[in-house]
């Protein structure tokens, strides 16, 4: 391994006691990804495996075929032997000849073959050079593979796995794959020449026996038309534009071409009717069938025909969003190229995500974005939003193209595995550090945050968010931002710091070990409670978005719904509530109604009203049921 790759992974990159986390873009990661070992070893060993597995089927395919056409060759060979012979005349029958007429120096008239004969020869001999052709190409092919998977065992694991993406990718270009599929074509046309030149044979010799000789080498020409056709032709003539219908197993080289070929015409006849403007070809129908057969043509092999049919059933005919090219300069494309490979073929192994995660950690922000758009995951930044978060190499940018890097990872298996959980406190941290290198910004990216899983959150972590919401509400300008500060602080009311009794010298009835950590969680969330408060009284125009009230009569009905087990949330919140009730009551429009934004439980609404008039005291004996 290259000492100098090496160093750059060492136990001091992910050690958090370094220093002391700023939660800011730049800062050093409170929960940083921690991989067992080299990242990029890990990525490696699935890559090579897979490709081991691929050059190990082609090898298997190849030698079978290597063994019939050399067991074909042999068979031919003595069918030619003999076949040749018919386009030269016959030395007996010369003999005879001459022997009749008794003049030796007779000129014999010339020798012309039939042309059955010639035929015949044709066949066999075109029979006999394809199958050898199929012996030939398939020993270079082997010759290939050979050198495909040859290892440098001095190269580290980054520039392995960078060599092996520029071999791959040459592989495909220089379409090694469609040679080898095109070996068993080579060996059926052969069996197919050499039926035609037994059939043309039997019939210039007997009626009879080529009749029943034909009937059978008939059955078995239609069933491969048939199955190389079919393919292609149930889903441009299915009624089901979703595709919801069993695929048709037929899969192989010459269906393959035919499929290609039938989808080239198709598409050329529909450009060809709309330049003459024939209308009838212009039905939605028509048009869809169209769009059908220009992605299912676009796939590069079987297997990816297979995914986009399975996109096709799945998504019904939405349209995914393709993403734009990357407007600068891309270092180490082979890098980036590659990392989308192998997140695309195994980001459901959950053991591999971490490392998976760590490698396009260290990748540099060009190769990160590069990355995501052969993904499609985003659209390219623009330079104004690159400009504003600090320039090209902004540690700002690093994190919002981690978080969206991350999402990817996850996003076959979501973060409710007990193994995501390091994952998810990560994610959480890129989410804040963006938020406050972005939030002044008036057309930053909408950021989503995983509240489904708050409960899992760490104090921490908690902590750090009710600092957010504070931010959201007195620095931004979006509805969105401010629905998301109310979701904020009705989550941290569901804590256990929140909902535990205090007790006489204000400290909270728990263990010693925890004290400290609810302590603080608890501190900060009566601070972010009172930051709420005067922010939303100096600020009332956020009260006019529905979205915002909506998440305030959520957040007080949870509240509500604690009553039954502990009055410590209620008797916290309460003072905000009396403060800003009657702000979200006056920034209603006259003709709306409680009822009608938040259409709930009606013992709800009688709570509210309760607020509304001051009694406050009665919301502690209210007892709601489930809503």
């Amino acid at each position: 391994m290259n000492p100098s790759r090496s160093q750059t992974l060492t136990s001091s990159d992910f050690s958090p006691e370094e220093a002391e986390p700023s939660w800011i873009s730049g800062g050093r990661f409170r929960y940083p990804v921690i991989p067992n070992s080299n990242p990029w070893e890990g990525c490696f060993k699935p890559v090579h495996r897979h490709d081991k597995e691929m050059c190990e089927r082609w090898r298997d395919e190849v030698d079978k075929l290597l063994i019939f056409a050399g067991l074909f060759s042999a068979a031919v060979t003595a069918f030619t032997v003999e076949a040749y012979k018919m386009l030269q005349p016959d030395p007996t029958t010369t003999l005879i000849a001459m022997l009749e007429t008794g003049n030796r120096t007779a000129i014999q008239p010339a020798f012309s073959p039939g042309s059955s004969a010639i035929r015949v020869n044709i066949f066999w001999f075109f029979s006999l050079v394809l199958s050898l052709s199929t012996v030939v190409i398939g020993v270079l092919s082997m010759q290939w593979l050979r050198e495909y998977q040859r290892d440098d065992n001095t190269t580290a694991a980054e520039d392995a796995l960078g060599l092996r993406q520029m071999r791959y990718e040459g592989l495909l270009a220089w379409r090694v794959p469609e040679i080898i599929s095109a070996l068993p074509i080579l060996l059926q046309s052969a069996v197919f020449l050499f039926f035609c030149g037994i059939l043309d044979l039997l019939w210039s010799l007997h009626r009879l026996v080529a009749i029943v000789v034909t009937i059978p080498v008939a059955f078995l020409t239609m069933f491969l038309v048939a199955t190389t056709v079919l393919p292609a032709l149930q889903y441009a003539f299915s009624r089901k534009i979703n595709l919801r219908i069993p695929q048709c197993s037929y899969k192989s080289p010459q269906s393959w071409i035919f499929h290609r070929l039938f989808a080239f015409i198709s598409v050329l006849v529909f450009q060809i009717s709309e330049f003459l403007n024939i209308k009838s070809l212009f039905h939605h129908d028509v048009r869809e069938h169209h769009s059908l057969i220009r992605k299912l043509s676009a796939a590069s092999d079987w297997r990816a025909y297979d995914k986009r049919w399975r996109q096709q059933r799945d998504l019904q005919l939405s349209r995914s969003h393709v993403g734009g090219v990357i407007g600068h300069k891309i270092v180490r494309e082979d890098i980036s190229h590659a990392m989308a490979w192998v997140i695309r073929s195994f980001s459901r192994d959950l053991n591999l995500i971490t490392d998976l995660y760590r490698c396009f950690q260290l990748l540099g922000n060009d190769e990160k974005e590069a990355m995501l758009l052969k993904c499609e995951r985003i659209t390219p930044l623009s330079i104004d939003f690159r400009t504003k978060l600090g320039g090209e190499g902004a540690p700002a940018i690093g994190d919002y193209l981690c978080l969206r890097g991350l999402d990817h990872l996850l996003s076959a298996i979501g973060y409710s595995s007990d193994g995501t959980r390091d994952l998810l406190q990560h994610r959480v941290e890129l989410y804040i550090r963006v938020v406050k290198a972005s939030i002044h910004l008036p057309q930053r990216p909408m950021l989503y945050c995983p509240f489904k899983y708050y409960s899992r959150f760490s104090d921490e972590v908690q902590i750090q968010l009710l600092d957010v919401a504070t931010l959201f509400l007195s620095q931004s300008d979006r509805e969105s931002d401010f629905a998301t500060a109310i979701m904020i602080l009705t989550q941290s009311s569901l804590h256990p710091a929140i909902r535990t009794p205090v007790q006489g010298h204000g400290l909270l009835d728990i263990h010693d070990d925890i004290a400290d950590s609810w302590g603080e969680l608890r501190r900060s969330y009566t601070t972010a409670l009172d930051d709420a408060t005067s922010c939303l009284i100096r600020r009332r125009e956020i009260l006019t978005q529905q979205s915002v009230r909506v998440q305030i009569y959520r957040w007080f009905l949870r509240t509500l719904l604690l009553l039954p087990s502990t009055k410590s949330v209620l008797n916290t919140a309460l003072p905000t509530f009396k403060a800003i009730a009657p702000l979200v009551q006056s920034s209603m429009s006259s003709a709306a109604s409680l009822t009608a934004e938040y259409p709930t439980n009606p013992l709800f609404e009688k709570a509210w009203k309760m607020l509304l008039e001051g009694k406050h005291s009665d919301l502690f004996h209210i007892s709601l049921e489930n809503t």
